[in-house]
């Protein structure tokens, strides 16, 4: 093992060469860093949040929609197609095979098929939901006055 010789004392010209590396470093740290969001102009809104995992957890611990079904896994479906404006606010729970029938058929014929109405069932899951997040955008989507 090899012993450090004690620190010396550095010359004025050294001192100021550190000193020019330090200042440096620090700009170029300065340009590395993220700059803060900007908040958004007049006129442009955030996009509004769909995806609220909390409330599809939530709604995936129940059973399938479907009077009488027992079957698993749960997944969790949207009354309203995602590709359609379709929310978080408008899913419930359905076993994988009656999720593939519900795509398969359409909805408004899943519906008359089981006899079931799925915005209601929806609605209900949205209104019980611990998801605060999802109750918020609920609240304001009310406010607006929008219809989906």
């Amino acid at each position: 093992m090899t012993r450090r010789a004690p620190p010396q004392a550095l010359s004025p010209k050294a001192k100021e060469v550190l000193a020019v590396l330090r200042d440096h470093r620090k700009v170029t740290m300065a340009i590395l860093r993220p700059k803060k969001l900007k908040r958004p102009r007049m006129g442009v809104r955030k996009p509004e949040r769909r995806i609220f995992q909390v409330h599809q957890a939530f709604v995936r611990r129940h059973s399938c929609s479907v009077p009488g079904c027992q079957g698993l896994p749960i997944e969790f479906a949207h009354a309203t197609s995602r590709g359609a404006g379709g929310h978080d606010r408008t899913g419930f729970s359905c076993c994988t095979e009656h999720h593939v029938e519900q795509h398969t058929i359409g909805i408004e014929t899943f519906q008359r098929k089981y006899n079931i109405d799925l915005q209601a069932i929806a609605a209900e899951f949205a209104r019980l939901t611990p998801d605060k997040a999802l109750r918020q955008a609920i609240e304001l989507y009310r406010r607006s006055g929008s219809t989906e």
